[in-house]
């Protein structure tokens, strides 16, 4: 009569805790996507009109972040590349393609999720010193939930005190493959030899494709995305590149404004700022450029006592490589030459 009162208790956890298992892991679907705070050195993950708005004829791109490593930690990995098509067709304006591939693993790899997405860009030249681009990715968006990572009432050993005992329990549906669709604008305008203004938006998760994991239905939340900035020369080596973001998603929302200091001299930038999110984060970034080759590393400080644990912050790295083809008609009026 014990050991039955007892199997009926361990059930009971058990369901109890795949309830819970559920709840956060639909949270997670339907509550906030990715994040990067360097929003610039990851332009195909903020806005998919920013495809092909660089200066050259290629880019590859390559980012890492590491976050909240006293609480709930989560890796994000993500590469890109993007380039410019049909530029002697097309004169002014510019068509660009280009592929993003993103992988956020969350609870030592527990949950996964991972984006495979083309992209493409078409940017109008509307005036002499102004291009209206317009963007569009698709592609699959997967979620994998590694059931066994966790550790069950079942799985408790009463003799040893550890949960060493073998997991009986089947589980279905914990892979979600969709597809997924997001879209963007993006305005700016150049000023001067070397300044510029713009303004963008995107929408992700376009149709809100929905999920099935294990007895219970979600859906990937829409995402929106306002953001705009300028590259101001204060003179011919130091500029100011002031930036605002906002987001909003399932009724979380974000504002991140602040500015970065540039320093060039010749095809070389040295780059050092930050940003402030309004939620109670700062972000400090430096980076360099030299010859094409762009790097950045930042880290995210939270200064809300609502927050616990040492280091709830976030450690991010940026790698960009821009180029030229070697045959390649290097157009005056390609975008992006004041980014």
């Amino acid at each position: 009569m014990r050991q039955l009162k007892i199997k009926n208790i361990n059930r009971m956890n058990r369901a109890i805790l795949v309830i819970i298992l559920e709840i956060c892991i639909l949270g997670i679907l339907s509550a906030q996507d990715y994040y990067f705070s360097q929003f610039y050195s990851s332009p195909l993950t903020l806005n998919p009109a920013m495809t092909g708005l660089f200066n050259g004829d290629y880019r590859v791109v390559t980012n890492y972040r590491n976050q909240n490593e006293a609480l709930t930690p989560f890796n994000t990995y993500s590469a890109s590349f993007d380039t410019k098509i049909l530029q002697k067709i097309l004169e002014q304006d510019v068509f660009s393609v280009g592929l993003v591939l993103v992988q956020d693993e969350l609870l030592n790899k527990s949950v996964s999720n991972t984006v495979l997405m083309f992209s493409t860009a078409y940017h109008d030249r509307i005036g002499e010193n102004d291009y209206l681009a317009a963007g569009l990715q698709g592609g699959l968006y997967q979620t994998y939930v590694n059931m066994y990572a966790f550790t069950y009432p079942q799985q408790w050993d009463p003799i040893t005190g550890e949960a060493s005992l073998p997991i009986t329990e089947q589980f279905q549906n914990t892979n979600i493959d969709l597809f997924d669709m997001n879209i963007g604008l993006i305005w700016y305008h150049y000023m001067g030899k070397s300044s510029s203004i713009f303004l963008g938006g995107a929408i992700f998760h376009v149709a809100q494709p929905e999920t099935k994991y294990l007895n219970t239905n979600g859906y990937l939340s829409r995402r929106y995305v306002f953001h705009g900035g300028a590259h101001a020369a204060l003179n011919d080596k130091i500029s100011l590149v002031p930036i605002f973001v906002v987001e909003y998603q399932n009724k979380a929302n974000q504002v991140i404004i602040g500015t970065t200091v540039e320093y060039r001299s010749n095809n070389n930038a040295f780059k050092f700022g930050g940003w402030y999110k309004c939620s109670g984060m700062y972000t400090f970034y430096l980076g360099m450029e030299f010859k094409g080759v762009e790097l950045g590393a930042s880290y995210d400080f939270v200064s809300s006592s609502d927050y616990l644990g040492n280091n709830i912050g976030g450690v991010e790295i940026s790698l960009i490589f821009t180029s030229f083809y070697k045959k390649s008609a290097k157009l005056k009026s390609n975008p992006g030459n004041r980014f």
